[in-house]
Parts: C-alpha cells; structure tokens; sequence
C-alpha cells in the first residue's frame, strides 16, 4: 500500500467528516498541512467558559468578559465583567444571547448609548481559544474575536 500525503488527508476528511455539522475547523495533520472539517459535537469544555473582547469607546479602549453557560440545554452567554485601560473594573450579569446556534443565525442584544438593540449575529467557533461573533445592523458591520479566558 503506498501511502501519501495526499491518502492521509483524504483518510483524515474521512474520519473527521464523521463528526456532525455545527462550525468549521481547521485541523493540522502530522505537519503536513491544514484541513477544513465540519464540527457539530460542541462540548461543554469547547464553549463553556469565559470569553473576553475589546472595544474602542470614544477613544479608550474597554475589555468585556462573557461567561457562555448551558442552561436548559441551551448555550447563553451573559457579560459578567466590565473594564477599562486602566484596570478599573466593574462586575455585570447581563444576558446578551439568550441561545448561541452556531453556524446559525443567534440573537445577540447590543446596549449603546443606553440603548438596547436586540440583532441577528453570525457565531463560529473558529478555535478552541477564539469565537467570532459577525453582525450587521441597518449597514453597521463589525466582526468581534473572543478569546478564552484562562
């Protein structure tokens, strides 16, 4: 049997391809290169946690921390703490997507400027470490990267 780099990535797709659909992976094979598989079984270890983001508020630079639980058999994510540069922090329990379906269209709710906006966000588990949450809103488009906290 000759085996090559390329029998071992099809036997790869293969095995993985028997994992359900639920986001996308990249997988490194031996050194030999990447893979795109589809991914479904997502695992309390894999979402559950804490997640933390930044954004840019007039000029200062703001860390929020999500907390992504099972509750229900649903995944919720609630913002949990509130920071800035500075390290001056306050603690939060908000509820911001109420049932995270990835690779799915997931409610996210936005409050700016005391307002709150209830939008559709696209969420991928693009790494066991990193979330991006995309959303567009009346033309308003932003991409937001979580990253495990550990």
């Amino acid at each position: 049997m000759n085996v090559t780099k390329k029998s071992i990535l099809v036997f790869a797709v293969v095995i993985l391809g028997a994992i359900t659909v639920f986001s996308q992976t990249t997988v490194e094979l031996f050194g030999m290169g990447t893979v795109e598989v589809n991914k479904t079984n997502i695992t309390s270890s894999e979402l559950v946690g804490k997640w933390e983001t930044s954004y840019d508020m007039e000029g200062e630079k703001v860390f929020v921390v999500y907390e992504i639980k099972k509750e229900m058999g649903k995944y919720k994510a609630y913002s949990v703490l509130l920071k800035n540069e500075k390290g001056e922090a306050q603690p939060d329990n908000t509820l911001v997507m109420p049932n995270i379906q990835l690779g799915k269209k997931s409610d996210y709710v936005i409050e700016y400027e005391g307002k709150k906006y209830d939008i559709k966000a696209d969420v991928k588990l693009k790494s066991m470490n990193t979330i991006e949450v995309f959303y567009n809103y009346y033309g308003y488009k932003n991409t937001e990267i979580w990253k495990k906290v550990k």
